[in-house]
């Protein structure tokens, strides 16, 4: 049975996982001379401070696009895309100058969606939900990522355009688009106050170089199942930078997914024609909201959000976007409707409710941040407020 395969896969996993750490622990014990006589192959081990090997992810990442793909990095963002995080560095002239990483990858965009409406990813694969209604939840969600990691690839390439006309498939594209839109909404922020604090030279925005094994979310909205560079897609996102920053909106940048997901932070260790500059420095980089920078220090008794002004703003610059340059692939939500000024006060009723859960789901995520600053993951307001935003819209998408 397939399901019994995965969980299978899952178990095997595990167990060479466990037998790799064994067998490492073994080596790591020798010096290189005795791993010489072991393996017969000549071992190296440089210094700790030698930079030519040793790197920080974010360098080796886009070492990667730089060496690997020849792309530039004159003023470009990277964002590796994984499961629970997206690291997003920014670029200028080959310098990292900005680096931050959020909670809001693949799973918040893709497999947290089906499984809140495990009868619509029935559909959609063709899978007998009584097998998956026997697991508990850790193991659903597990058994789950597996699967998507080894099916995807294969029906967005073969079976994705017979869904593109169902209702039920166009809302689920849609919080997609929506989750990415608005992550790089909050890149395009970023690079905002950067250009306001002077360390980014620039008033444009930058192209988006993502990789990861979480990027592959974003061929879930295009026909045929791959982004590519010229995608309607594309310039619906670029445009979600341009409306972030505050820059010039009549300029759109590419987004190119890579090559060799997951892959590029290990190619990008063993490569170094492009010097990169910037990576090594050791001050901590302060979360970016808004138009100022947020710093924490010592309990959080309370985490309040006061208004939802950026979020609103966001989501009518995402429709006004989709109007403006004709977006066919992403529909607009059926009864959101548009104010005299993107952010202004909602007046339909539609929108009013969506407004008010949304506050209410984001007050129940604050209430549980009521502890030590060390023991919890911060996260920008903006990023909190999407989540919440795609939960109360996964939550109408799922009732219909």
């Amino acid at each position: 049975m397939d399901l019994d395969l995965l969980i299978s896969t899952l178990t095997i996993g595990f167990l060479c996982h466990t037998l790799i750490v064994t067998i490492f622990s073994i080596f790591i014990q020798q010096s290189p001379e005795e791993l010489q006589v072991t393996t017969g192959i000549e071992h190296f081990c440089p210094e700790v401070d030698n930079l030519k090997y040793f790197r920080s992810k974010n360098a080796a990442f886009a070492q990667y696009f730089a060496d690997m793909e020849g792309f530039d990095l004159v003023r470009t963002t990277c964002i590796y895309m994984r499961r629970e995080t997206s690291d997003i560095s920014v670029w200028y002239n080959n310098e990292l100058i900005h680096q931050c990483s959020v909670l809001f990858a693949g799973r918040h965009l893709l497999s947290d969606f089906l499984e809140l409406n495990p009868n619509f990813f029935s559909q959609l694969f063709e899978q007998n939900l009584r097998d998956w209604n026997q697991l508990t939840e850790d193991k659903f969600r597990a058994t789950l990522d597996v699967f998507l990691r080894r099916k995807s690839q294969n029906w967005l390439k073969n079976k994705r355009d017979f869904a593109e006309d169902d209702p039920k498939f166009q809302g689920f594209i849609r919080l997609m688009a929506i989750g990415i839109g608005g992550l790089y909404y909050y890149v395009g922020t970023t690079l905002g106050v950067l250009e306001q604090k002077g360390k980014y030279q620039s008033r444009e925005i930058t192209p988006v170089y993502i990789g990861g094994n979480g990027s592959q979310v974003l061929n879930w909205l295009v026909e045929g199942g791959r982004l590519l560079a010229d995608s309607e897609i594309s310039d619906l996102l670029s445009q979600m930078l341009n409306k972030g920053s505050g820059f010039n909106d009549r300029i759109l940048e590419k987004t190119r997914l890579s090559q060799r997901p997951e892959d590029e932070v290990a190619c990008g260790l063993v490569l170094d024609r492009a010097k990169l500059t910037g990576w090594n420095k050791k001050t901590k980089e302060p979360l970016i909201e808004w138009i100022e920078t947020l710093k924490f220090e010592g309990n959080i008794r309370k985490l309040k959000i006061p208004d939802l002004v950026p979020l609103r703003t966001f989501l009518d610059y995402f429709h006004v976007s989709l109007k403006e340059l004709e977006i066919e692939e992403i529909l607009p939500l059926q009864n959101y409707e548009l104010g005299d000024e993107p952010g202004a006060e909602p007046e339909s009723t539609y929108n009013q409710t969506l407004w008010r859960n949304t506050q209410m789901e984001l007050t129940n995520i604050s209430l549980k941040m009521k502890r030590e600053t060390n023991d919890i993951l911060l996260e920008p307001p903006f990023i909190m407020g999407l989540k919440a935003l795609l939960k109360v819209l996964a939550k109408e998408w799922a009732d219909k």
